[in-house]
């Protein structure tokens, strides 16, 4: 009888593992485009170059395809900001990206910037993202993270 418990948990546990990489696989074959892009102005700049991003991400709002476009910036340096961006689609993103509005205001920014922009795109692994007029009111605080893998080695570490 011990014996037959052990294995009806056992197959409880298969079947819940199971299930979980069906969610996953699921989630996938469709998946949203995560965006961070790092953006550093000339300290003289930061207001303008703060209040063009505040801009970027209205004209972002005003897009088909975005689920999220915060714009951040770093308490201790205040001329660095990142964006967090996630779109429905790559494609969503590159339409953003090609977009008159977006371009006008990418050519306003360049005069402003201390370095290029840096721009991060992956796709997002888990959790969920909080609709941008929920993080003011919380004062939520932003940390971000990303790891960077060299194509060349991703082919090798997923083969079973």
């Amino acid at each position: 009888m011990i014996m037959f418990g052990k294995r009806l948990v056992f197959v409880f546990l298969l079947l819940a593992a199971l299930s979980g990489l069906a969610g996953i696989a699921v989630a996938q074959s469709e998946p949203q485009q995560s965006v961070i892009v790092y953006v550093e102005f000339k300290p003289a700049d930061t207001k303008a170059g703060s209040e063009l991003l505040q801009r970027l991400a209205a004209a972002a709002d005003d897009s088909s395809g975005v689920a999220s476009f915060d714009v951040l910036q770093q308490i201790d340096r205040p001329n660095f900001f990142a964006l967090s961006e996630t779109w429905s689609s790559a494609q969503s993103f590159t339409n953003f990206q090609s977009s008159s509005a977006t371009q006008a205001i990418l050519t306003q920014l360049t005069p402003l910037l201390e370095a290029p922009l840096d721009q991060r795109l992956g796709n997002l692994l888990t959790g969920t993202v909080n609709p941008r007029n929920q993080h003011a009111q919380a004062r939520q605080i932003f940390v971000i993270t990303h790891v960077d893998v060299d194509p060349q080695f991703v082919a090798r570490s997923y083969r079973c």
